[in-house]
């Protein structure tokens, strides 16, 4: 009898463990902080780059400059809660630098607390430094050279339309590297699409904050079959007009401050356009907010988006709703 009951313990056991691991694991081909390259060898169309990758900031408020080999970072949920979903998260910084942590790693965590996977990644951005090609002690240092940056592609904007002003979409979209930071947006999806089976994932989205929002816009108009979205989120950011929606176009989640640094009109005809088309879509403006909060709590109602945005998920089928209700 004694045997009997060791026996019987040692199959609890056993169970607990599997049910607490939620086995099978879904993502075992993955590992938590993995770091996935995006390309063998340089990336293509900057091949040439010298600068050197350097970070500002303390771990809360972390921001990445001068990046020129794009990765993804790897975070995974608890076994037993994954959805099966997977989010790409594109952190913003004016296409300069990457905000890395409230637009990055912070909302990653939130993700994987609701079964959903999540790649960080870390998209090409324009060489931010000293004109000797030292680096700059903190953001405000690096004031001038933003400063120079915004300045010369303001003016290739204007040069390009009888002089007329531009707004922040219009000089993110004039930076020179720009269509790198968007290639790098499309191939994240294409790689994770590429190995889905493999990695237990059954849909793949993708999100991004500011500028990262505009390399996640210009996903879900610009892909092709195999970098195909199943979801796009765009958190204050926005997109010019000049598009079609296309016909397997995503479902489209938009939040902003009321008063963004990007025009209404970048978030809002995008949103109409797609709702013209039939497509799923969401908007949210945020009276007392500023932009560049991320997934920072404010004690405001701006807090509320990312569940806003799970709801989305749910009633869109990205996240299953027998999970949701859980």
């Amino acid at each position: 009898m004694k045997k009997f009951y060791a026996i019987f313990a040692l199959g609890v056991a056993a169970l607990t463990l599997v049910s607490c691991s939620g086995t099978p694991d879904r993502h075992a081909a993955l590992q938590q902080g993995q770091v996935i390259n995006l390309y063998d060898g340089p990336a293509p169309g900057s091949e040439d780059w010298t600068q050197t990758e350097y970070v500002v900031g303390p771990e809360n408020d972390r921001v990445i400059l001068n990046v020129t080999e794009p990765t993804m970072t790897v975070y995974l949920p608890e076994p037993a809660i994954a959805t099966g979903s997977a989010m790409i998260v594109c952190p913003g910084g004016g296409m300069f630098s990457l905000s890395t942590s409230h637009e990055g790693y912070m909302v990653a965590e939130y993700l994987n607390s609701k079964g959903i996977a999540a790649f960080v990644l870390k998209y090409r951005i324009a060489p931010l430094q000293n004109e000797d090609g030292s680096h700059f002690e903190n953001m405000q240092d690096a004031g001038v050279g933003i400063g120079k940056i915004v300045a010369d592609a303001s003016a290739k904007f204007a040069a390009e339309n009888d002089g007329a002003q531009a707004g922040v979409l219009d000089w993110i979209m004039n930076i020179p590297s720009v269509g790198l930071s968007l290639a790098d947006g499309l191939r994240a999806l294409e790689i994770v699409r590429a190995n889905a089976g493999e990695w237990g994932i059954d849909k793949v989205g993708i999100m991004g904050f500011s500028a990262g929002a505009v390399v996640s816009l210009n996903a879900a108009v610009n892909h092709e079959e195999k970098n195909r979205p199943d979801f796009v989120a765009s958190i204050y950011g926005g997109w010019s007009p000049d598009f079609e929606v296309p016909a397997d176009a995503a479902p489209l989640f938009f939040c902003s401050p009321e008063n963004d640094i990007f025009r209404s009109s970048d978030t809002y005809l995008p949103y109409m356009r797609w709702k013209e088309a039939g497509k799923a879509a969401e908007v949210h403006y945020f009276a007392d907010s500023v932009h560049g909060q991320g997934i920072k709590t404010t004690g405001k109602s701006y807090d509320i988006w990312p569940e806003l945005m799970l709801c989305f998920m749910k009633d869109c089928g990205f996240v299953p709703a027998e999970w949701f209700y859980k």
